[in-house]
């Protein structure tokens, strides 16, 4: 131990320097020196905690967002499967969502410009957008069609790709048809 204020060594158990007369030891009998490692110690431990929780955090975190993040095969094919459902359940709405913006606003403007011939001659909606992604115009015979839609092949940059749909009629295999989906902004759509 040395002397906190000549800085002479001193053998650790004086209460005051010989040399210089200066005390030592603190009023709880611990020395200078064995509290500022206590200090240190107590520091050291203080930030290891410190970067054990945050990196545990990071990797909770990272693990989270790619375990609940769903892949671009996924939403490719989800966004497929909902247009036939929208179909057979006669959502228009929910159909045209599936194509992407550029298109959903053509078509609502077609819509609307052929709101009364659509009321008038009695087809529903959908019907045009069925015949134009699988090639069946006949609504009513859609709505006893399975559609069972596969996993998607995309294109290297997954921009793009195709999905196939098995189209089964009571129970055979009718046709498959392939159909081109785009991922835009993010988002992925049935591309007309």
């Amino acid at each position: 131990m040395f002397c906190r204020s000549c800085g002479k060594r001193l053998s650790g158990k004086e209460i005051f320097c010989k040399y210089c007369g200066t005390r030592q030891k603190t009023n709880y009998g611990a020395d200078d020196e064995d509290l500022h490692i206590c200090t240190e110690k107590s520091s050291v431990s203080n930030a290891i905690i410190i970067i054990i929780i945050v990196l545990t955090t990071i990797a909770v975190g990272a693990f989270l967002f790619f375990s609940l993040r769903k892949s671009d095969e996924q939403q490719a094919r989800e966004i497929v499967e909902y247009f036939f459902e929208s179909v057979k359940s006669g959502d228009a709405s929910g159909a045209i969502e599936c194509f992407t913006p550029a298109f959903q606003e053509q078509y609502s403007g077609i819509l609307k410009a052929s709101g009364l011939v659509l009321s008038i001659i009695g087809l529903p909606d959908v019907t045009g957008l069925v015949n134009n992604v699988i090639g069946i115009s006949d609504y009513q015979a859609y709505q006893e069609y399975d559609f069972r839609v596969r996993d998607p092949v995309l294109s290297d940059d997954k921009k793009s790709g195709k999905v196939k749909v098995d189209v089964y009629v009571k129970g055979d295999l009718y046709q498959t048809t392939e159909i081109k989906v785009t991922k835009y902004h993010g988002k992925w759509y049935i591309e007309n």
